[in-house]
């Protein structure tokens, strides 16, 4: 009796940190994580990112107190219209003065009104006097249900645990403020003409940030213009668990298929793998995504397989879950119609404390209500099976993101616009070479 007694004390006394084992053991030894790529196409002259036009409530403030000081041209308040709800415009035109709404139906119905204001075929100036006198609350609705669904919604939704955007250059702080799903993140590295518009945005502690630029890249006024950017990729360490850690890298390539733009990229390629064989062989698994620029069904000369994959290790996903883990196109069990073989792209490696497996992909949505498109890519959700093989101790040195001083970005930005402007005017020297791009597409067409 007495020593099934002290079994029973036993087992009460250790019951808090058996949960607490179990717990650490059940979220940390197996799981899955979810990864994604997305180029929200943040270049300032296509607009903060694509199909997020008056999203943000900063935003709509802003061009509310525009509209209030007539800052605002008919065509946008015919788009404003254009998507909004006809509850809303009712709401409006019901608290608009009486004088005015007469001027606007010209003896029409209300529905026929509510057309024409649609099709910007109502007065202009009767309309912006309408919307001045509006309240503002109705305004704030009607600039949201203008504008798209915004892109940080998408991404918030994607449940991915890491997201690496590309292209996310003028409009970083605004997407960064809403991605409310991501403690962690890394701080933007400028603007268009400074920046990498490479980010990441995580559910997990991230350290040790490093931006590095890449080497070689072609093009000012032919190509696709990458020189005119500081492309190249971030890496950062990732905290998974209490002595757990793997190493996440997103990447944007140089662009283009023509051919110095493809030698451009398969340096890339050629610097990332010395990257990783030199600074990142600390036996913890790898993940990289991002924008790739590259597609195996071309059968170009930049050649992930063999400048980057064979080199680190590292396996792509498409290949492995999509087809039959083939590399080489010349085997004729390549399927180069197989789907997914796409610019945005994962690749990945195990390490020796980390075995992860990609059990999946998928393409979230990318278009709206009325099917808008949200970016230019087809950006891949990965899931990875995990599966810790053991710990290590703590890194000696873990720095956390910080951003940069703000007046620095703005002098470094004026610096680099300059630049930029130069390097624009120097590349005219280029316009041979852009000429025979412009022939070639006409002789061979789009690449696939």
């Amino acid at each position: 009796m007495k020593k099934l007694l002290s079994l029973i004390l036993a087992a009460l006394l250790a019951l808090p940190f058996g949960f607490a084992a179990g717990a650490a053991d059940t979220g940390a030894q197996t799981g899955t994580l979810k990864f994604i790529a997305y180029n929200v196409s943040g270049i300032p002259l296509v607009g903060n990112f694509q199909g997020t036009v008056y999203t943000s409530t900063k935003e709509r403030a802003q061009l509310i107190g525009k509209l209030l000081n007539g800052g605002l041209t008919p065509e946008t308040i015919r788009e404003l219209f254009e998507n909004a709800d006809d509850s809303l415009i009712r709401l409006i035109l019901d608290g608009a003065d009486e004088t005015l709404l007469a001027k606007l139906l010209k003896g029409g119905t209300i529905e026929e009104l509510i057309e024409n204001i649609r099709q910007g075929l109502a007065d202009p100036t009767l309309i912006l006097q309408l919307i001045r006198n509006a309240d503002k609350e109705l305004l704030d609705k009607l600039f949201e249900s203008a504008g798209l669904t915004p892109v940080w919604d998408i991404l918030n939704e994607t449940d991915a645990d890491l997201i690496g955007t590309e292209e996310d250059f003028n409009g970083a702080d605004a997407l960064a403020a809403e991605m409310v799903n991501y403690p962690y993140r890394t701080y933007t590295s400028g603007g268009l003409a400074q920046g990498q518009g490479l980010n990441l945005y995580s559910r997990y502690k991230i350290y040790n940030v490093e931006r590095v630029r890449w080497r070689k890249e072609y093009g000012t006024i032919s190509g696709s213009m990458d020189a005119l950017s500081n492309k190249g990729f971030v890496y950062a360490l990732v905290e998974l668990a209490e002595g757990v850690y793997f190493n996440v890298i997103n990447v944007h390539m140089d662009a283009g298929y023509d051919l110095l733009s493809v030698q451009a990229r398969a340096d890339n390629f050629r610097q990332l793998a010395e990257y990783i064989n030199t600074k990142l062989d600390d036996g913890r698994a790898l993940i990289i995504q991002g924008d790739f620029n590259f597609k195996f069904k071309r059968e170009l000369e930049d050649d992930l397989y063999n400048n980057l994959l064979v080199p680190t290790g590292m396996k792509d996903v498409w290949a492995e879950l999509s087809n039959n883990g083939l590399y080489d196109t010349s085997d004729p069990a390549f399927d180069k119609n197989a789907p997914g073989d796409d610019l945005d792209r994962i690749i990945y490696r195990s390490g020796d404390y980390m075995q992860i497996t990609p059990v999946s992909k998928t393409v979230p949505p990318l278009t709206g209500e009325n099917g808008e498109r949200y970016t230019d890519h087809n950006p891949m959700l990965t899931e990875f099976e995990y599966v810790i093989t053991g710990s290590e101790p703590t890194p000696k040195n873990l720095a956390e993101p910080a951003p940069m001083d703000a007046m620095t970005l703005v002098i470094r930005e004026i610096i680099w616009t300059f630049i930029r402007l130069i390097q624009a005017v120097a590349g005219l020297i280029e316009l041979p070479y852009l000429a025979a791009q412009g022939v070639d597409m006409l002789v061979h067409g789009k690449m696939p």
